[in-house]
This record gives structure tokens, C-alpha cells and sequence, in this order.
């Protein structure tokens, strides 16, 4: 959509932005915003995939989940929240997922944003931190929304989810949750190590290792 359209989709509405890094618990972030605000605006919450937006019926609140955090939702969301996850993790999740080839030069796409997400997002969370602490977290972004939840409630909508049959979403993603058929790929944390190539691990160790030190993340 042109940022006229986006522009007039979201006017006079609340606009809420789920970003995070790919395979990184990005979609369980949009889940648990979803249930979050659809307990502030009963009813009254749009909640979908950046591509969807045009799809969405107008309402008081929005929530639009990104990988790409632009200039336009950085300078029109309300609250915005990222997630990220050990980029060699993530690009074997991806490469399981869809076939996508881990390079160099992807895992510096994703390092920008994370770079990006830390200057503007509201929160920045850890996925190995949300896995480990989810009450913590989900209190937190509800503070920040200025929501009045149910901890319990949300954690039991948010995390036990389950990807779609395939007759369900004919080999694509529920518009709801977002979660793609066979969503879960439940990639090891050390399963880089024999996934990607000698000289791959060494490039993306070498070239960013300020990345691993700051994320407490093994270099090697």
C-alpha cells in the first residue's frame, strides 16, 4: 500500500507494531500482542500480516506484524516491539522452513533491523529470555500498553497455540494467528554447528562478533 492508503487506513486509530527478527518468536510476540489488546478493545482490534493490511476491516486498533520495520511504522506506531533470537539459530529455522539459503549478507539484513529496533522499539526482547520468563514479559508489554490483563490467560492463548491443519490454510498461514502449517521447526540451539559450512560459521563469527558478545551468545 502507498503511505497515502496506509495513511487513511489508520487514521484516528491506535496503531501497534508486532517487528522481530525472522524464526526468532516473532509470530508467538504478535500472539501474545493480539491477546493483549484484544483485551483492551474488545472487539475493536484489526490484527494482521503487513501484506494483509488492505484486507483488514477498519477499527479502532491496529496490529500489523513486520519483519521489515520501516520509516513509516517507525514514525506511526504508537508502541512497536521486536523480538530476535541467535541470527545462526534463526537461519537454520529458516533454511528448515523455506528452503532459504543461510548467507552473510541476510544475517546483516537482520542485524540492521535489530540495530533499528533497539534505537525505536518500545521493548526489545531475547527469545531465549521470553521462553524462560514469559509471566516477566508478558506483564511487561501489557504495562507498556496500558493494558489491565489476566497473565494466565494470555500465556495460555498465546503460548499453546497450534499451527493450522493444511485443509485449514491450503498451504499458507490462519489470517489469525499467523502461524504457517507445520509452523514449528524446533531447531536446536547448537544445530548450526553441523547445519552450516566451516567458512560460513567463520564469517559470521568473525564479522559479528560484537553481536554474539552483546547478546551473551557463543562467537564460536
Amino acid at each position: 500500500m502507498t503511505k497515502e492508503k496506509l495513511e487513511e487506513k489508520f487514521k484516528n486509530s491506535s496503531l501497534v507494531v508486532s517487528a522481530g527478527m525472522p524464526r526468532s518468536g516473532s509470530t508467538l510476540l504478535f500472539n501474545i500482542l493480539r491477546e493483549i489488546l484484544s483485551s483492551k478493545w474488545a472487539g475493536q482490534v484489526s490484527a494482521g500480516w503487513v501484506d494483509d493490511i488492505s484486507e483488514l476491516p477498519k477499527n479502532s486498533a491496529y496490529l500489523i506484524k513486520v519483519h521489515d520495520f520501516n520509516s513509516y511504522f517507525q514514525a506511526h506506531a504508537d508502541h512497536s516491539f521486536y523480538t530476535y533470537r541467535d541470527v545462526r539459530v534463526a537461519a537454520v529455522s529458516a533454511a528448515k522452513k523455506f528452503g532459504r539459503t543461510p548467507t552473510v549478507e541476510s544475517i546483516r539484513e537482520n542485524l540492521n533491523q535489530y540495530l533499528l529496533a533497539k534505537r525505536t522499539c518500545d521493548l526489545v526482547i531475547k527469545y531465549d529470555d521470553l521462553i524462560s520468563s514469559p509471566v516477566f514479559f508478558v506483564r511487561q508489554i501489557a504495562k507498556i500498553l496500558g493494558a489491565s490483563i489476566d497473565v494466565d490467560d494470555i500465556i495460555k492463548e498465546a503460548f499453546y497455540l497450534q499451527p493450522p491443519e493444511k485443509d485449514e490454510v491450503n498451504g499458507a498461514y490462519s489470517k489469525k494467528t499467523l502461524l504457517h502449517e507445520k509452523h514449528f521447526t524446533h531447531t536446536g540451539d547448537d544445530e548450526w554447528r553441523d547445519f552450516l559450512s566451516d567458512r560460513l560459521q567463520r564469517d559470521i563469527s568473525g564479522e559479528f562478533s560484537w553481536w554474539f558478545e552483546e547478546c551473551g551468545y557463543p562467537a564460536k
